[in-house]
């Protein structure tokens, strides 16, 4: 297989055990050393959206597939269809942690780890269109799995 046709269409999301964790449409792929794939997960999408994803220009256009992610204690989190997905990759356990009230979700996640008057933890900063200035919200994983708000920029 050519090298460049091996990441066609895939977008990297972050490294797990050396491998690199990839999504392409609503699948999540693993890709080995020895440049081998393997789906580790596979949201159920519509028939619309399978047509839709045929399109690399009408995916994009529609903003479909899966946006950001984060690895974090052996936890997969991934944003997709105005969704936060929490998936325990050793227990095969996907679960659905929030919902977005605006947009479809965060443009990156942050980790928190050592710093100094700041629990450890995961946290990401609303993402959507804001003409009017509304109030957005930074939300910060709790240790129930719970999204909760941490701070609000006022309108």
């Amino acid at each position: 297989m050519k090298f460049e046709n091996l990441f066609k269409r895939l977008k990297p999301h972050f490294t797990y055990n050396g491998n690199i964790i990839f999504s392409k449409n609503n699948k999540i792929i693993e890709l080995s050393k020895d440049q081998s794939k393997k789906i580790i997960l596979e949201f159920k999408i519509s028939l619309l959206e399978k047509l839709l994803f045929h399109s690399k220009y009408l995916s994009r256009l529609f903003r479909l597939g899966i946006r950001s992610s984060i690895n974090y204690e052996n936890i997969f989190f991934f944003s997709f269809q105005k969704k936060i997905y929490s998936f325990d990759i050793k227990k095969n356990f996907l679960n659905i942690e929030h919902k977005f009230r605006f947009g479809r979700g965060p443009l990156s996640y942050t980790v928190i780890d050592n710093i100094e008057s700041f629990e450890d933890g995961i946290v990401f900063g609303e993402y959507f269109g804001n003409n009017p200035r509304n109030e957005v919200h930074i939300y910060k994983r709790n240790k129930k799995s719970e999204w909760e708000i941490i701070y609000t920029f006022k309108k």
